[in-house]
Formats: C-alpha cells, sequence, structure tokens
C-alpha cells in the first residue's frame, strides 16, 4: 500500500519499463520476473531498472583459468570473485571474501588460492567460498609492490621496498613464502622497487624486472644469484618451456626477448612506445600476447612479427590450456580465436557503457537519464525502453554533467578550460566556452554550474605547469568566470585563491562556491567569504549542495592516516554557515553526494553501501550494502556518481562496471519525521530567528506539517520587500526620529533590502549632516558586507521554506506575492527561487509526509 501511495509518473514508468522488459526474460532464472533487467539478468534487492548490462563486464584486475579450461576466475578489488564459463564468457556466481582486503590480488596457477594483501599480512583466500586458509606475515604490505605463485603454488614470491628518507630513495627486497608454513626468507636486496617477478616452468628459478634494476635470476632452492644484466623492465614473462623471457622496456617501451639460462639478448619485437599491463607466453611458448593501454598485441616469437591486433581488448591477457584462444581482461572480459584474430564472444558494446560511470543525472521530466563513463561517451538513456542513444564519444570527466531545462542540450568538457554547448537532439555543438590559458600551463575546469534560468554559465578553473602538471602553490590565483549562454559573451572575470585539489561546486543560483581546502563559501560576485562553522579545516570532496540552495553536504574526514576515507557526512545551512546535522554512518571512500529535489533526503555511496538520510535530522532512513547486492562490485565504493529524479521517488547509482542502477526510494520516504502534538505558531516564529539551525528546521518542519497554523502565521508576519521612492525617504527621516523605537525599526527594515539600495543609502550618508543618521547608515552598510544576513532576514528566508515544502495553492499564491517586491532584495529573489522550484515539482506533494 506504501509502494503504491508513493508511486508518481516516474516511479510508475519506471516499473511498467521493468514489466515490460521482463516478459521477455527466460522465466526459469528467476521466481519473480518484476526482478529482470531488460536483459533477463536478475536486479539487486531495491533496484527497479537497470540501464546497460553486466554481461561479459567485469571491475576485475586478476583472472585465471582453470587447468580443465572450462572457468574464469577473476578478482576485483581484492574483494569480489567472479565465476565464467570459459566457451560462453556466462557470468555465473560470486563469491565475496570475508573480511577487509586490498585492491591486489594474485592467484595460484590452479585457481585454488588467492592471495590478498590484508590486516595480517597476504591472505591466501579459497575463491570458491572466501574463507581465508592461512596468512603470510608480510610486514608492511602496504609497501608490497607485486607478487607471483610458483608453477606448483607451493611458494608465494613478493616484491617489497622500504623508503629511506635521508636519501630521499628506496630499497627493495625480493622474499620467497611457504604457502604452506607461512614462514619467509628474503633472497635478494635490490636498489630500487621490483616491478615484476616470475617463476621458471620448473619452479626452480625466480626472475625479477625493475625500473632501476637490472634483470635478475635467482636459483630459488639456494638463493643464489645466477645471473643479472642491465635491463630495466616493468614487466616480464617467462615462456613455459623455460628457454626465454620476455619484457617491455621502461626506457622506450619495445618488447624484448632474452634467454633464460644466461640473460643474453635475443632480440627485439619491433612496437610503438606504448604502456604494457601484462605479457604471457602461449603453452607452446611461440606466441607473445602483449596487453596494452592500446589493446593486445600478438606476436611470433619466432618469427618476431605480429600476428594480430585486438584494439578494444583489455590489457590483462591468459592463454587458453590449448593455446587456440586468448582470454583478455579490461572493462569487458573478452576471447579471441588466435589463428583467425575474431572475436568469439559476442559484441555487448552497444548495450552500454564499457567502464566506470562517471556522471548521471535526469532530464527535467524524468524520462531519460544521460550519463557520462571512462568510455569517453555520453548516452541519453530511454526509461520507457531502456536504451541507450550515443551523442558524444569524446567527453571527459572534470565537472558534472550539466543539462538544461528543456532537456535537450548540456554542456560538457571535451579539451582543457572549456565546456560545449551541444544539442542532443540534432547532434551538433552550438558554443564553446573557455577559461584563459597561460603559456606553459593548461588550466582545466573543476566546477561549472548553469544558473537555474539556463541564462548563465558560472566555472572555476585550476591551473598546473607543463611538462609535470605541477600546481605551484596553495592560495594560487585561479580563474572565476561566467558567459552569457545564449550570446557566449563573458560577464564576470574574477581570480579567487584555490588549494592544490582537484574540485569546486557552484550552488545552484550560482551565488556562492565551494572549494577543496577552504571550510568557506565564497560570493561569487562580491568576494565574501561565509566560514563553514566548524567545520573540517580541510574540506575534501565531494560537494553536494541541495537544489534549493538551501544546504551545502561534505564529507567528514576520518582520523590520522585515513583521514580521507569520510566517517559521515556533515550537512550546512548555506544561509547561516552553521551546521544543521552530522549524517551518521562511515561513508569511506564517498565518490559523490546528492539531495533529493525538495532538499529532504541526503543521499552518499560510501565504500561498501548506499545510504540515504533525513537532511534536517541526520536519521539514516535506508541502508542498502553492496557486498552480495552488487555484481562486479569493485570493492572499494558502492557507485561513482547518482543522482534523484526529478519526483524524489527514485534514485540512479552509476556503478564500475558501466551499469546503471535505479533504486526504489519509497521505504526511506516513509520514514520521514512526521511532527506530532499541536503546533505552537508563536514559538516557531521564535525559533526561525534561532542563531543554531537544528531548532530553526525543526520548526520549519513542525510549520510545514499543519498548514492551517503556518499559513495565517506567515501571511501575517511575511510582507513584500517593495522599496518606493517616499519609502525609502520615510525610512531616512526614521532614522533620526526623536523616537528610539522608530529609529530602530528603520534601521531593521533597511538592513533587509541593503543589497538593493546599497548604493543609494552610501550617497546619502556621505550627504546627512546628522552623525545618528550617519552611525545607523554605516550600521546598515556594514550589514551588506556581514558574512551571514540579519537575523531577521535569515528568518524570512527560513520562512520560505516553509512554503514552498507546503507546496498548495495557498502557500503558492503567498510566495507569488512576496516575489513581487523589488528585485535584488533577497526575500523577493529567494521567493522567486521558491516559484520556480514548485512549478517544475512533479504533481507528488499529498503523498509526501509533511
Amino acid at each position: 500500500m506504501i509502494a503504491m501511495k508513493f508511486l508518481s509518473g516516474m516511479s510508475l514508468l519506471l516499473t511498467l519499463a521493468v514489466l515490460g522488459s521482463a516478459q521477455t526474460a527466460d522465466p526459469a532464472k528467476t521466481d519473480d520476473k518484476s526482478k529482470l533487467d531488460r536483459h533477463g539478468d536478475p536486479l539487486p534487492p531495491g533496484a527497479v531498472m537497470r540501464l546497460g548490462t553486466t554481461r561479459f563486464r567485469t571491475t576485475a584486475t586478476a583472472f585465471v583459468l582453470t587447468p580443465d579450461g572450462r572457468t574464469l576466475y577473476t578478482a576485483a578489488g581484492g574483494r569480489t570473485v567472479g565465476t565464467w564459463e570459459a566457451k560462453s564468457g556466462r557470468q555465473g556466481p560470486e563469491v565475496h571474501l570475508k573480511g577487509p582486503a586490498d585492491e591486489r590480488s594474485w592467484f595460484a596457477p590452479d585457481a585454488k588460492v588467492l592471495a590478498v594483501p590484508d590486516a595480517d599480512g597476504i591472505g591466501l583466500y579459497d575463491p570458491t567460498n572466501g574463507e581465508r586458509k592461512s596468512v603470510l606475515a608480510v610486514n608492511d604490505n602496504s609497501k608490497m609492490t607485486v607478487g607471483v605463485f610458483s608453477p606448483d603454488h607451493r611458494t608465494f614470491a613478493t616484491g617489497e621496498y622500504i623508503w629511506i628518507e635521508n636519501k630521499r630513495d628506496c630499497k627493495g627486497f625480493v622474499r620467497l613464502w611457504s604457502v604452506e608454513s607461512g614462514k619467509g626468507r628474503l633472497i635478494a636486496e635490490l636498489p630500487s622497487y621490483v616491478n615484476s617477478l616470475a617463476f621458471s616452468s620448473d619452479g626452480k628459478r625466480l626472475y625479477a624486472a625493475g625500473d632501476r634494476n637490472p634483470l635478475h635470476c635467482w636459483d630459488v632452492a639456494t638463493a643464489k644469484e645466477l645471473w643479472q644484466n642491465d635491463h630495466a623492465a616493468s614487466v616480464l614473462a617467462a615462456a613455459p618451456d623455460g628457454k626465454t623471457l620476455c619484457t617491455d622496456t621502461v626506457r622506450d617501451g619495445t618488447l624484448c626477448l632474452w634467454d633464460a639460462e644466461t640473460g643474453h639478448k635475443l632480440g627485439v619485437l619491433e612496437s610503438e612506445r606504448r604502456w604494457t599491463s601484462q605479457i604471457a607466453f602461449s603453452p607452446d611458448s611461440q606466441t607473445v600476447a602483449q596487453g596494452t593501454d592500446k589493446g593486445v598485441y600478438l606476436w611470433n616469437a619466432a618469427t618476431r612479427m605480429l600476428q594480430h591486433h585486438f584494439e578494444p581488448a583489455g590489457s590483462r591477457v591468459a592463454f587458453a590450456s590449448d593455446g587456440k584462444s586468448l582470454f583478455t581482461l579490461g572493462r569487458l572480459l573478452e576471447r579471441w580465436d588466435v589463428k583467425t584474430g575474431k572475436a568469439l564472444y559476442p559484441d555487448t558494446r552497444g548495450d552500454g557503457h564499457a567502464g566506470p560511470v562517471k556522471g548521471v543525472m535526469f532530464a527535467p521530466d524524468g524520462r531519460t537519464v544521460v550519463s557520462r563513463a571512462a568510455d569517453g561517451r555520453v548516452l541519453l538513456w530511454n526509461l520507457a525502453t531502456g536504451t541507450p542513444r550515443l551523442v558524444r564519444d569524446k567527453a571527459t570527466d572534470h565537472i558534472p554533467l550539466i543539462l538544461t531545462a528543456d532537456g535537450r542540450l548540456f554542456l560538457t568538457d571535451e579539451e582543457a578550460g572549456a565546456v560545449a554547448l551541444f544539442d542532443t537532439t540534432k547532434g551538433k555543438e552550438i558554443r564553446r566556452f573557455r577559461l584563459p590559458q597561460k603559456k606553459e600551463c593548461r588550466t582545466d575546469m573543476i566546477g561549472a554550474r548553469l544558473s537555474p534560468d539556463g541564462q548563465t554559465l558560472f566555472a572555476l578553473g585550476r591551473t598546473l605547469v607543463l611538462p609535470h602538471g605541477l600546481h605551484n602553490n596553495d592560495g594560487q590565483q585561479e580563474p572565476l568566470r561566467a558567459w552569457d549562454v545564449t550570446t557566449g559573451k563573458e560577464v564576470l572575470a574574477q581570480t579567487i585563491p584555490c588549494d592544490f585539489g582537484w574540485s569546486a561546486a557552484f550552488a545552484p543560483d550560482g551565488r556562492f562556491v565551494v572549494r577543496q581546502g577552504f571550510p568557506e563559501l565564497r560570493d561569487v560576485r562580491s568576494g565574501t567569504v561565509r566560514p563553514l562553522v566548524d567545520a573540517p579545516t580541510q574540506p575534501l570532496p565531494p560537494f553536494g549542495f541541495s537544489p534549493d540552495g538551501r544546504f551545502l553536504a561534505l564529507p567528514e574526514p576520518g582520523e590520522g592516516a585515513e583521514w580521507f576515507q569520510g566517517k559521515g557526512v556533515l550537512v550546512y545551512e548555506v544561509l547561516t554557515g552553521r551546521r544543521v546535522a552530522r549524517a551518521e554512518g562511515v561513508p569511506g571512500a564517498c565518490r559523490a553526494l546528492a539531495f533529493s529535489p525538495d532538499g529532504r533526503l541526503l543521499a552518499a555511496p560510501g565504500h561498501d553501501a548506499l545510504d540515504v538520510w533525513e537532511t534536517a535530522t541526520g536519521k539514516l532512513l535506508l541502508h542498502l550494502p553492496a557486498r552480495g547486492r552488487l555484481t562486479n562490485w569493485p570493492g572499494y565504493f558502492f557507485a561513482e556518481c547518482l543522482a534523484f529524479a526529478p519526483d524524489g521517488c527514485t534514485l540512479a547509482t552509476g556503478h564500475a562496471d558501466g551499469t546503471i542502477l535505479v533504486w526504489d526510494l519509497t521505504p526511506a520516504l516513509a520514514k520521514l519525521s512526521v511532527p506530532k502534538g499541536l503546533v505552537d505558531a508563536a514559538a516557531c516564529w521564535t525559533d526561525l530567528a534561532a542563531a543554531e539551525p537544528p531548532a530553526a528546521w525543526e520548526a520549519i518542519g513542525r510549520l510545514a506539517s499543519d498548514p492551517a497554523v503556518a499559513l495565517p502565521l506567515l501571511r501575517k508576519r511575511l510582507h513584500p520587500a517593495k522599496i518606493e521612492s517616499q519609502w525609502l525617504r520615510d525610512r531616512l527621516a526614521d532614522l533620526d526620529s526623536d523616537v528610539y523605537e522608530k529609529r530602530e525599526a528603520a534601521t531593521r527594515e533597511l538592513k533587509q533590502v541593503v543589497e538593493a539600495v546599497a548604493e543609494a543609502l552610501q550617497t546619502a550618508k556621505e550627504k546627512t549632516a546628522s552623525e545618528e543618521v550617519r552611525r545607523r547608515l554605516g550600521i546598515v552598510l556594514e550589514a551588506s558586507r556581514s558574512a551571514v544576513p540579519p537575523a531577521d532576514v535569515v528568518r524570512d528566508l527560513r520562512a520560505l521554506a516553509v512554503l514552498e515544502r507546503i507546496g498548495s495553492d495557498a502557500a503558492t499564491q503567498l510566495l507569488k506575492t512576496l516575489a513581487e517586491g523589488t528585485p535584488g532584495v533577497p526575500l523577493t529573489r529567494e521567493a522567486k527561487g521558491a516559484l520556480q522550484r514548485l512549478a517544475a515539482r512533479p504533481e507528488l506533494q499529498d503523498a509526501l509526509p509533511h
């Protein structure tokens, strides 16, 4: 009954889409068709739709083929083990490691053990059930660079290092560990990092490569060094026949072949300079697979000729046991015919993103979702069908997605310091806005925002000195610009100090900007700084403004070395810069924050769960754990980005495997606080002016819960701030009245409108002969430069939140009356903003608890 009560247009559209797609799915896969996506795959509990597909998608960084060649195991983030049918690529059940783990991992050749750095050293896990079988007591696994199992999986080799502070350099170590006993022995100390290790096929020799080390070869039994040469490398592999080694080259990027017995160079596989992730020999040692950032290259080891280039393939490689096919792991799991070069798995790239989703947002009508991913593509998703349409394929992710009010145009950065205005229906760029660039520098955009009326674009830059890409210093002056969207004309040009960080956010109306490392809100036009009281001294991103601009959310830093791991979310009132609430929880590596359209809900994807809180109280309303819920969960964050639907009933999250999930929020909405008891209008009016926001927002909630009490009160107390010449002359005259109360009242009323009449008041101050008038005008003008508005103004602006939350015809009519005041006055400006938001809000007010 509750679900139906909250089912507005957006939720209904999603439900119909899911049900419609489920009718074509295989009913044998699940007993509940409504829990299938359009491809027939199960949806996680709490989700109502998946955009994209999980098929062949993976976030894994390690994989292994079982000796029988039937099954692939993948490991993502050291936490999620996936199983795949090797022949078809069909994904099977997932297993989650029990206990904390690192992002790195290494499989044993027989696929029966997975080594993962954890709190105790190197945990050896059973990939079939996630249980830790034993541990190798590596002293400091955070300084471990690489690991590898011997062919008989009885020995594990590690490359480690320590930093020598007084030499500003490091020392490398190579150790061998007994998998059975857990004991280790040091076999070598090296002058730098160990980049790669490999055992010979018989397990009797160990080879090592480093960026400033020569290639080394040791006898495993005696730890005696058999040979070394002067070649520096990042990656190496040993041929199954025991005769050959293959390495990349740190200096020029080419692949080299070496005699495994002597270390003498056999030749070079000519290749362009490219970053190499992994090298593998075929079972017959005749073919070399080179996994790079530009795809996978297959080389004939004997002729040293290139056989194939699998351009879209991932950089992790593994040959099938018969050598006839090659598996590649990247954003997709793929299989290739070694002889013909043809792909053996279906190509699903057209079904959605292939790579982490970096940005997502709903169109204003709630019928379309826009997404951007690490694959550079921007897609428009039709929620009725769940199908995507490509509109851009070279977008980057420095700034959030921005969509215009009509839903047809969006802005996306495509070059250093530039934003393009793009017509999605015509596939045509309309205009480009650029930040100034300095010689031998590059200025990128770290924050941008389109004003609610769509007329002004605000942007802030961050300048790096080339070629090393360094930020000069903390407090470096950076360009802040605003443009008229229609004409492209620059309407604001400033520079403001910025920290070394990569993040900034503008308030919805562009009035304030918050920057990484600065615990303050900065007025974009006046430069006035509003401190965030009791905020972290070095605020970390992400920053999230509520759509009405009343709240700002930011992570609460962790303690000590874990300062970058947020332990909660702090909510501030933008009007005063004071804290409203602390959202309890452990979000960890939080990537994004989002408020519901009415600002009453706050959502954050932490490292292992999606949490939704009540904004004004910090009360947790919904907790969706990632473990066991998300397919291809990378283990270190729930989602990269998120966005509320316009009706506030659903939430979209963008994930590392390229999919977008839409979640049902009706359970959270049903738990919103509902004030009980009689509403004391006088007490609430007093509390609206409270210095501490929690008391004021409790009063806002109480008044909004009882419109019969609130509306008469606010009609009596709120009046449009109309500044007519006679009214202004009368207030100036009252400043010199013999009656103290009149002087006080005139001072108070002028403070409320000072933004609109500051110039006239300054002129009056300079011309008046009255010392009292001069003194009081000085007080009034000082209020315009104050970080926080006067208490009377704060109370009136908070009262507008009551009217907006009520949202009835009577409340809207009062807002219209207040919006007729003189332009430039805060009450007039904020009343107009509330009306615009109400006009755009779906018709669901009666369904929501006040």
